[in-house]
């Protein structure tokens, strides 16, 4: 989850991670493994390098880069042409950063963060060039990937959960919210409307809750019912401040049932079955 524009101490994984240390005496760890860019195929590829570790709990966010590919490539855009590979995650550039400092090769330079990238880009839903997409499915590579990562988490008895994907795509959307959207999709001359941001959003967290539901593995419906306002989001998907608090919070009590081996209550996206995560199809 990228949380590049808030302090260290201020992102959602650091709250929930003073938040459960009330119920472990300090003990708990809440390790952020979010890049920006990121895709299903890449958490994959960090979840099989974190196993070892045996994390307690894994928690999977994954939607908007899937779905930003999908329309990209269905009007023809060449972006994701050159692989996306471990190095590119943060798991890769640590260990490529540790191996420069073990070597004592020159710091690499740091830039700063103003939010230029963003203002450069932002109100992209008026954009000239406005179309539709409504495809009947997601991608075949995100739906693939997703039984993967949930064959992956069974195969190495990992305790997974997926989490579907919050974003500030409804007709009730602030007004001044709408001007600050730029991922319609990002990089490029033209956009989708407003309607094929909802409806493709949607069908990617529909599929997330229907894979999970099929492969056993809980998913916690973090987009639901959350404001499509500032007191969320600072653009299509990312959080301001207020946003990380209340995602900490709307997380904190789906996170401790699971810790207990609980998978059903407040927050958990319901399954056919009305139990989430209780389906017997596996992939």
């Amino acid at each position: 989850t990228e949380q590049i524009a808030l302090d260290d101490d201020r992102t959602w994984t650091r709250l929930l991670e003073q938040d459960l240390d009330a119920d472990h005496g300090g003990k708990v760890e809440v390790v952020n493994t979010g890049v920006s860019g990121l895709r299903a195929v890449h958490h994959l590829a960090t979840l099989k390098h974190i196993a070892p570790y045996h994390p307690a709990l894994v928690l999977i966010t994954v939607g908007v880069n899937d779905w930003n590919k999908q329309i990209k490539e269905h009007f023809g855009s060449a972006i994701y042409d050159k692989p996306f590979t471990f190095q590119d995650t943060l798991i890769g550039r640590a260990i490529a950063l540790l191996a420069a400092l073990v070597q004592h090769a020159p710091a690499t330079q740091v830039g700063a963060f103003d939010g230029s990238y963003y203002q450069g880009r932002s109100n992209s839903l008026e954009r000239a060039d406005r179309r539709q997409f409504h495809p009947a499915d997601v991608s075949l590579s995100y739906r693939a990937q997703l039984l993967e990562i949930a064959k992956t988490c069974a195969d190495r008895h990992l305790h997974c959960a997926f989490v579907t994907q919050p974003v500030a795509y409804a007709e009730t959307i602030d007004p001044e919210l709408r001007k600050r959207l730029w991922m319609t999709p990002p990089d490029e001359s033209w956009t989708i409307d407003l309607d094929s941001l909802i409806a493709i959003s949607s069908l990617y967290n529909k599929t997330l809750i229907d894979v999970g539901c099929r492969a056993n593995i809980p998913v916690i419906d973090l987009a639901r019912g959350l404001p499509p306002s500032f007191d969320v989001f600072f653009d299509d998907v990312h959080y301001n401040e207020a946003g990380a608090k209340h995602i900490a919070a709307r997380l904190a009590e789906p996170v401790r049932a699971l810790l207990r081996q609980e998978t059903h209550g407040a927050g958990f996206a319901p399954c056919a079955t009305g139990e989430p995560g209780r389906a017997a199809v596996t992939p």
